[in-house]
């Protein structure tokens, strides 16, 4: 009985180990975002702290292996679970305030939180390997059938994690639950061992995982209507009630806003950037418009009550978002000039075979740019799609920095390629180029002219135009070269 107890507790700790790494990207990721130096922080150091803690199972084992031991190291482990449900978003709160760069603000967080357990799953294997052998000569079948299972048990828990758990529960209670798993345990390996203890903790991480608001420290001066998790990232739905209206915000993170709109008001735009996104209008190349990239659909929601002829197909890879929009931001799914894809832009580029008047992407973060969406090969497909004069307009954040090659650089001469004529447009130029900020930019098909006035012309945005010199050195983005996040970090 003892043994296939042992076996459990490895299982469990190799499928508790991969709930721990993908809840981790889940609880950094509203502070420094989730882009490929987050995931590689995370990867990085849990392996590490995982070596660690094989060294560290391993001369403990060699001492005096007993079950007891492996259930005082399930309960430290329980308690630093525990502890960083609590304490995380404080901690996060502080780095971010210190003003530190997103990649390293990621590095350091996923040290001083995920270390530890880390290190202490760690512990685990070793030990039991230890406690399992009776003999020298059955050695190898032994630790090669414990290694088995903790690998089956990480498999477990990355299908679990991705499929199942990241969309249905909140990071921090995914982690009191495995401060709960991990009491258990300990319970169950050495139940005469601190019992009143082990059952006394599962109880108060019962009562406070009910009592645990479903917000933020950062905002806990704020009510949030929902907090709305999906299996591409947490929703933040802020309402702001201002004397004159009520505002309601979606956010994925605390540094920026994703989308927001007027309650009861969907002839607004929201963001100086979306005001770009009516350069169609001017041209006369808006009856049918593809927007990759719906958010809180706050741009389509303007379009249909503006240009009420006139349709729009938008391409959002997270359906979970399109509900949110529903529910929370007055979309109406019915409009029948309204057409909805929850699908990934390029998947979506790769198999379209509609001509559209023009282009708009609105798929990309602060920090986090999908690179297959910026690509020669995927603007050339964005180039098809647009009928014989259109325009491709693109929202993105990076700096105009003249001594350095920046992500504007890059994405420019990258549309150069497929675009016979580009333009970079500043969204507020009371920024320093230096600073990271909003720029759009617009490639030209074909030889579309003005016909008419706009939002674009009336609030003189054709002024904020900038010229763009070439530098030498730019990378051209491709599907098998495109360091978008590389270039995104020298903007900070």
């Amino acid at each position: 009985m003892k043994k296939i107890i042992v076996y459990i507790t490895v299982f469990i700790a190799g499928m508790l180990t991969m709930i721990l790494e993908f809840s981790g990207t889940r609880v950094i990721a509203p502070y420094f975002g989730s882009s490929l130096y987050t995931w590689t922080s995370m990867i990085g150091i849990i392996l590490g702290s995982l070596s660690i803690g094989y060294w560290i199972g391993g001369k403990l084992a060699d001492k005096k292996p007993t079950a007891a031991i492996l259930s005082y190291v399930l309960l430290i482990n329980a308690l630093s679970c525990f502890l960083l449900s609590l304490f995380a978003d404080k901690l996060l709160t502080f780095l971010l305030d210190t003003g530190i760069r997103t990649d390293i603000g990621a590095l350091i967080s996923t040290i001083l939180l995920f270390s530890i357990p880390s290190i202490l799953f760690g512990v685990v294997s070793p030990y039991s390997v230890k406690l399992q052998l009776n003999s020298l000569k059955s050695s190898g079948r032994t630790v090669g059938n414990l290694y088995a299972v903790a690998t089956i048990g990480s498999i477990v828990g990355t299908f679990l994690s991705g499929y199942y758990l990241l969309s249905t529960f909140e990071s921090t209670h995914l982690i009191l639950g495995i401060s709960v798993i991990l009491l258990v345990n300990a319970l169950i390996l050495a139940p005469r061992q601190f019992l009143a203890l082990k059952l006394s903790g599962i109880g108060i991480i019962f009562l406070l995982g009910t009592l645990i608001q479903p917000t933020h420290y950062r905002f806990s001066t704020h009510q949030f209507s929902e907090i709305v998790p999906s299996s591409y990232n947490d929703y933040y739905i802020l309402e702001d009630a201002q004397e004159d209206r009520t505002m309601r915000f979606l956010l994925t993170d605390f540094r920026s806003t994703q989308s927001g709109y007027t309650v009861g008001d969907n002839s607004q735009l929201f963001g100086s950037f979306a005001k770009f996104f009516t350069l169609p209008a001017c041209f006369g190349v808006n009856d049918h418009i593809l927007m990759i990239g719906g958010g809180g659909y706050s741009y389509p929601k303007y379009f249909l009550e503006t240009f009420p002829k006139h349709k729009i197909d938008v391409v959002e890879i997270d359906p979970k978002l399109t509900q949110i929009a529903e529910d929370h931001f007055e979309l109406d799914r019915k409009n029948p000039n309204l057409k909805i894809i929850n699908e990934d832009g390029r998947v979506f580029l790769n198999q379209n075979s509609k001509k559209y008047s023009s282009i708009i992407i609105d798929a990309f973060d602060t920090d986090i740019i999908p690179f297959q969406l910026n690509t020669q090969e995927a603007f050339q497909k964005m180039y098809n799609a647009i009928a014989t004069n259109g325009l491709l307009i693109i929202n993105i954040h990076s700096s105009f920095d003249t001594n350095q090659i920046t992500l504007l650089d890059a994405e420019f001469k990258t549309l150069r390629t497929v675009f016979s004529k580009v333009e970079i447009y500043q969204v507020n130029p009371s920024h320093e180029y230096s600073e990271k900020q909003g720029f759009i930019i617009v490639g030209y098909k074909g030889y579309p002219k003005v016909e008419t006035n706009c939002l674009v012309s009336d609030e003189g945005l054709f002024e904020n135009k900038i010229e763009h010199q070439e530098k030498a050195g730019v990378p051209i983005f491709t599907d098998s070269f495109a360091p978008v996040e590389y270039y995104l970090m020298k903007g900070n």
